[in-house]
């Protein structure tokens, strides 16, 4: 089965690394020219290893045994592609989980949550919690930084949480060589706001300044310089934690998931497992089949908008411009208007739900199942939330045969998304459709 070479990129190259069997050249002479870029992942790739956590705090810490994270899938590297995800077998079935891992270091609410939801597994608060931040006293445990974290939180009157995830990575980085040896590897070629940048790092030290840990002019081991490269870092490589009705909680950061590229059109969606007593845990699952050295990819973005928009905001939030098969050919100008069309109508039915005009919103969302087989892959579950939604409220007006069509829709892109009997398919059928 022929595959792209590393080195000059050609298709329908048949020779493989004879060690890890992934990667494809044209030849000899391309597989010596790409043996320095490779030889650093390659032994990694044949056999790569579970994340090694922190063993000085505890909140890393696992009671069960080390596994691979990965499933028939490697971490590989090319020029053009960088680090990245792809397959080593055949992956035929959506819903395939092709990578689970806990993150590198404990997530960060929202603001808007704070309170609300437990700090560490990000679970509603009970009634009577145990504290303010956290749903009991193993939740709390996973935090070893909690003393201080509220501190610089009450200095900082209630900061941002990339800012809350700087100093969590920074505390946690003076205990452990081989989390920051972590963090460092992540890309971060980003070109920030210099003003906005300059800003953050001075709350960042600031807040740490107040917890008295500082001395001597270091910043916990780190400069403002380095301060602002860990931002570059979060800004890239940082994930939207969200809960399965897709409605972000939170930020965390995963290493091995952070090397899975973008594209509009992805053969695979991130969720996220939030379960009591635990951290918050990433899972990749395809959407579409995806061949023996296939890529694996999600989306960053929503893929909705026309390609412009999107490239436009790829370039402004992750510094790259996207080159997948939705962006690279020109896009005809009745699929630009469809793609318009949706956005304009999604942001049109929130207002109408908002304002309890619920018969309005069923008439602007009939027309929509159609537009969104035209624009995302069959499984998405984007896609799969506005069906149920749909779904609910065909029910409340009457229609029980439209309202179970597109609840069967729904219930099957959730199927490959979260999996069939998982919690967060129990947890997504029960808050759309009670």
């Amino acid at each position: 089965m022929p595959g792209t070479c590393a080195h000059c990129n050609k298709p329908s190259a048949r020779a493989r690394c004879s060690l890890c069997k992934v990667v494809y050249y044209c030849g000899r002479e391309c597989q010596r020219l790409d043996f320095k870029t490779h030889k650093r992942t390659c032994r990694k790739v044949s056999s790569p290893p579970p994340p090694k956590f922190l063993s000085a705090p505890s909140f890393l810490s696992t009671p069960s045994p080390p596994r691979n994270p990965l499933n028939g899938t490697a971490i590989t590297s090319s020029p053009a592609r960088g680090r990245h995800l792809v397959s080593i077998k055949n992956l035929p079935s959506p819903g395939t989980t092709v990578l689970s891992e806990p993150p590198l270091i404990p997530p960060v609410l929202n603001r808007d949550h704070r309170g609300i939801l437990c700090s560490s597994c990000f679970c509603p608060l009970p009634t009577s919690p145990l504290s303010r931040r956290y749903c009991s006293l193993a939740c709390r445990d996973l935090n070893p930084y909690d003393e201080v974290e509220v501190r610089i939180i009450e200095h900082l009157k209630d900061p941002p949480s990339n800012v809350v995830l700087a100093t969590r990575v920074i505390l946690a980085c003076k205990d452990s060589s081989t989390l920051k040896s972590s963090i460092n590897s992540l890309i971060h070629d980003y070109v920030p706001s210099e003003d906005l940048y300059t800003a953050l790092v001075q709350m960042v030290v600031s807040g740490l300044n107040s917890t008295g840990l500082c001395s001597g002019g270091s910043i916990c081991g780190f400069t403002p310089q380095d301060i602002k490269d860990l931002f570059c870092r979060i800004n890239q490589n940082s994930f939207t934690v969200s809960d399965p009705e897709l409605q972000p909680l939170g930020v965390g950061m995963y290493g091995l998931a952070s090397c899975i590229n973008h594209s509009c059109s992805p053969n695979a969606v991130t969720s996220f497992d939030l379960s009591p007593a635990s951290l918050p845990a990433i899972s990749a699952r395809t959407i579409s089949p995806i061949r023996g050295g296939g890529e694996v990819t999600t989306s960053y973005i929503d893929i909705t908008p026309p390609s412009s928009e999107r490239r436009a905001s790829l370039r402004r939030d992750y510094n790259f411009t996207c080159t997948c098969v939705s962006c690279s050919s020109p896009e005809l100008p009745a699929l630009a208007s469809l793609r318009s069309d949706l956005v304009r109508s999604r942001g049109e039915v929130e207002e109408m739900l908002e304002g309890g005009r619920y018969q309005e919103a069923l008439t602007a969302l009939r027309p929509t199942p159609g537009m969104w087989e035209a624009l995302t892959p069959e499984y998405f579950p984007v896609k799969g939330l506005e069906l149920l939604k749909l779904a609910k409220l065909e029910a409340s007006f009457g229609d029980m045969g439209r309202a179970a069509e597109m609840r069967v829709k729904g219930e099957e892109i959730f199927k490959v998304c979260y999996g069939a009997g998982s919690a967060n398919f129990e947890k997504i059928m029960k808050a759309t459709l009670g």
